[in-house]
């Protein structure tokens, strides 16, 4: 387990799973010493995922306005990431629910997300998985 950012797993409340797939389960979460609503993502065994992700993440060192913050990782009994909770959903979610937007705030969102990639390539960091659920949009 990566020491960087070390957070206390007994530091989070109210957990309410809201993705699962067969390597990560994905939570919101309270951060009580912030009062924040975060998001932990769950890694169900060491993995190289894990690893690679932290790695990439924890590399970047700077954050940018269109890309989810990450506030660190915890260990309980799984390998955790915890990042910033996306208070709109992912783009599929938020335009399902937006379904009349303007061309200019369709235009916007098409910059925020030009901005995050070209800041993550700027890093030398390709996504490699860009699709309307991994675009995830805060207010």
């Amino acid at each position: 387990m990566p020491n960087r950012n070390q957070i206390n797993p007994n530091d989070f409340s109210d957990k309410e799973s809201i993705y699962k797939n067969i390597n990560v389960e994905i939570f919101k979460t309270k951060w009580k010493s912030s009062d924040l609503d975060v998001v932990i993502k769950n890694f169900f065994e060491n993995n190289s995922e894990f690893q690679n992700e932290f790695n990439i993440i924890s590399n970047l060192r700077v954050s940018h306005l269109n890309i989810i913050t990450f506030y660190g990782c915890c260990s309980d009994n799984h390998l955790n990431l915890v990042f910033e909770y996306a208070d709109q959903g992912n783009l599929r979610e938020y335009l399902d629910k937006f379904d009349c937007l303007t061309w200019n705030e369709k235009i916007k969102l098409c910059k925020d997300i030009t901005h995050g990639l070209y800041f993550l390539h700027n890093c030398d960091v390709i996504h490699k998985d860009i699709w309307p659920k991994n675009i995830l949009i805060s207010q």
